[in-house]
């Protein structure tokens, strides 16, 4: 009788171990960047992928934007909007950051090779909008390691129309050596 027991305990432990395993996996895999509807590209393969902890934004697809995972970094962005908040309450932290008048946007950079500490964002980003291109106010840091950076960009929101018609595109320029890197959304957003 105590043999049995020990071994139903063992086989119920390894159960439970396989199924938050199981479980894990799944989450690990719902919480990879996709590309998003408004037509922004997805990460190619060489990209890297988020360290344990750190996760790119996971919005919603009409609020999230990627690059194209080139030169070995990924940049997601979601734009910080009434809609993606009601989406992903986790934003909600950076949101509380954006002042009266202006407009927000969440962005994470993921590698495994490439030293993004040294990386001016306010200095190498644009917004382009429908009336034309905005510079950013300032950056506000969520996580600042070597490979896994993560914070927001914050815009005037004088210059950002949100409910205008056409492309919001922020540009990105001169990191990991590829020359502009372009997250779009297609405008309206709420």
């Amino acid at each position: 009788m105590n043999r049995r027991f020990y071994v139903l305990l063992m086989g119920l432990g390894l159960a439970l171990l396989l199924g938050a395993a199981w479980v894990y996996a799944g989450r690990q895999t719902s919480a990879a960047p996709s590309s998003t509807a408004s037509g922004a590209a997805g990460v190619e393969s060489d990209a890297a992928q988020p360290a344990p902890g750190v996760n790119p934004p996971s919005g919603a697809s009409g609020y999230l934007a990627q690059d194209k995972g080139e030169g070995n970094v990924s940049v997601s962005a979601v734009l910080l909007t009434a809609g993606s908040l009601a989406q992903d309450a986790s934003l909600a932290g950076l949101a509380g950051q954006v002042g009266t008048g202006e407009v927000g946007i969440a962005v994470t950079f993921l590698t495994h090779s490439v030293n993004l500490s040294g990386f001016d964002l306010v200095a190498l980003s644009t917004l382009r909008t429908p009336k034309g291109d905005v510079a950013p106010l300032r950056w506000v840091s969520e996580a600042d390691d070597d490979h896994h950076r993560s914070g927001m960009l914050v815009f005037p929101g004088k210059d950002v129309d949100l409910s205008a018609s056409g492309d919001l595109t922020l540009i990105m320029k001169d990191i990991a050596g590829i020359p502009e890197r372009a997250m779009i959304w297609r405008l309206p957003q709420s």
